[in-house]
């Protein structure tokens, strides 16, 4: 009996997840839609405006209790936003658009972003019933999707195709890699962009990046071919890369690539 129990326990754990999966591809759809998800309650009344027939727009304040998906910083504020339905019938008129309702709204800015328009994603899907369950779900998926996204600092640990690691370096808060390769500055240059991935791009070099670069030079008797990236995403990290083409003859070219993190 206990066996048959557990059994029976077991099925339903897994039919539930498999139903949360689906769930899941729903929720995600609506995220991916919206800028910020938000559960609050409208504490004006809502005044609509119709720009088309069956088209109202519903001009409201409401204060957000939690934030899903986007500005944290808008928790326990209360901002302006337009509600977007399609109603051609009393009976369409979603009975939540009132003042005092709590709700999750799906919302996308249509101003800018120092004055932002808030406006609902969908006009049918943009408002719905304010389920703790599902506020917890958004809020998860939204987290995993951010990490996803989340930008990072590419590990050159192994080199990058084309080149090989000989040596690692930790210094005064930057990661020095060395590298020896067969690869022009050229080529290199387009491995290396490949390896460091969408959101990293040369940015000017400074006065004192051109004197490291020279003394390298001089040092290894080495053509010198200097790039740096920048990612605004991640402001703090600089990555500064050294080509060397060895002046000596079949003395082949080295790399430097140095992941500098500023205090």
């Amino acid at each position: 009996m206990m066996k048959t129990i557990t059994a029976c326990l077991v099925l339903f754990l897994v039919a539930g997840l498999c139903f949360a999966d689906d769930s899941d591809d729903t929720l995600k759809r609506w995220l991916s839609k919206s800028e910020l998800v938000v559960l609050g309650t409208i504490v004006s009344e809502p005044t609509g405006i119709c720009s088309e027939a069956g088209v109202p727009h519903y001009s409201c304040q409401f204060k957000v209790s939690d934030v899903c998906k986007g500005d944290s910083k808008l928790k326990d504020k209360t901002i302006n936003l337009s509600i977007a339905r399609f109603e051609m019938h009393k009976k369409d008129h979603h009975p939540l658009i009132k003042k005092g309702a709590e709700c999750i709204l799906f919302l996308k800015n249509v101003g800018t972003e120092k004055k932002p328009g808030w406006v609902t994603t969908d006009f049918w899907f943009g408002i719905q019933h304010p389920i703790p369950w599902m506020a917890k779900s958004l809020t998860r998926l939204a987290t995993i999707a951010n990490a996803a996204e989340a930008p990072s600092v590419p590990d050159l640990s192994k080199g990058i195709p084309g080149a090989t690691l000989e040596k690692k370096e930790n210094n005064n808060g930057a990661e020095t890699f060395h590298l020896s390769t067969a690869l022009s500055s050229k080529q290199f240059s387009g491995r290396l962009q490949t390896a460091l991935g969408a959101g990293w791009t040369k940015r000017k070099i400074t006065k004192d990046d051109m004197i490291l670069a020279a003394q390298k030079g001089r040092s290894l008797n080495a053509e010198v071919n200097l790039a740096v990236y920048a990612n605004p995403k991640l402001p703090s990290i600089t990555i500064r890369v050294l080509h060397f083409k060895y002046k000596k003859e079949n003395a082949g070219a080295a790399a430097e690539i140095a992941v500098i993190r500023s205090k």
